[in-house]
């Protein structure tokens, strides 16, 4: 087990993504590729990163001040919240107008405007879940 968002964690996290034909097949299928980071509000940077290329995460570990095409920000308690209960599309739109979800790079409107990428994103937070943590 590892603690969110710890090297170990990012480890999971890329393994669960790679097996998750919600996440790599359906990313692969519109050749998706960025580099995502998360972390945690009150930080100035974020806590680490994954390397996505057509839909496969083939690079990861704490951050490194490369550059993003996206960098999620929550407070420590929603993502836990989110990694314990779960969130769908709807609730993850309401977290992101209430602040709760913060784009520091990236912005949710390419994904509103970009319906194939919708499940995978949700799908991103149910992965994030099932990463065994302390």
């Amino acid at each position: 087990m590892s603690a969110l968002f710890s090297e170990t964690w990012f480890s999971d996290f890329a393994k669960l993504w790679n097996t998750d034909p919600g996440l790599r097949d359906a990313l692969a299928i519109i050749n998706f590729s960025s580099t995502l980071a998360y972390g945690f509000l009150n930080e100035d940077s974020p806590r680490g990163f994954i390397t996505v290329a057509n839909g496969s995460v083939i690079g990861f570990g704490l951050y490194d001040e490369r550059p993003l095409d996206w960098d999620l920000r929550a407070s420590q308690k929603n993502w836990e919240t989110w990694c314990n209960n779960g969130v769908g599309i709807i609730g993850l739109g309401i977290a992101y107008a209430t602040r709760k979800l913060v784009f520091k790079a990236g912005n949710i409107s390419i994904v509103i405007k970009k319906p194939a990428l919708i499940g995978p994103f949700s799908n991103s937070f149910i992965a994030m879940g099932s990463v065994p943590r302390n």
